[in-house]
């Protein structure tokens, strides 16, 4: 019975230290994975492929752009890990197509950034670059803020919902 106690005491005093600082409890850096849905003006996702007025996803390219350099970012597929991958609505809690960055697979990203910068070339006439702000605490780095185009779209609220929508007329 006393042996319950302590279990149950000490169970409670982990619990109760890990979540009372910012960055113990937080997701790990390789966990910021930024999704980002893009629709037109009525909201028509223009990452459908059965949107003949979408865009083609073997036609965009995402770039880092880093110290002024652009290096061009290995495209995965739904289930690969590259710096970024375009998924379906399927199984998924979102209605629309996802693009999702994965920072912790840029080539010069890396825990203590304090930004990081991509180019997203929709096509050969539309492009964005996406701005995305870290902060480190400790050993880990936080996403803070998301811009587009020089836009906030994302701000860091407690949760883990690092998705966002954009209108690309």
């Amino acid at each position: 019975m006393s042996y319950l106690k302590i279990v149950v005491l000490f169970s409670s005093l982990f619990l109760l230290s890990c979540c009372s600082e910012k960055d113990c409890c937080a997701p790990a850096p390789y966990e910021h994975n930024v999704s980002m849905m893009v629709v037109d003006n009525e909201g028509n996702d223009l990452l459908d492929p059965n949107n003949s007025n979408g865009f083609n996803h073997t036609a965009i390219r995402v770039y880092e752009i880093y110290e002024g350099d652009t290096t061009l970012i290995q495209k995965g597929i739904e289930t690969g890990m590259y710096g970024f991958v375009i998924t379906s609505p399927r199984g998924r809690p979102f209605d629309k197509y996802v693009l999702e960055v994965i920072y912790a697979y840029l080539p010069n990203w890396k825990v203590g950034s304090e930004n990081a910068k991509v180019l997203i070339q929709w096509n050969d006439t539309k492009s964005a670059i996406l701005d995305a702000k870290f902060e480190k605490i400790g050993t880990t780095s936080y996403l803070t803020q998301i811009d587009y185009n020089g836009k906030k779209v994302w701000e860091a609220d407690g949760s883990s919902n690092y998705h966002f929508e954009v209108i690309e007329n």
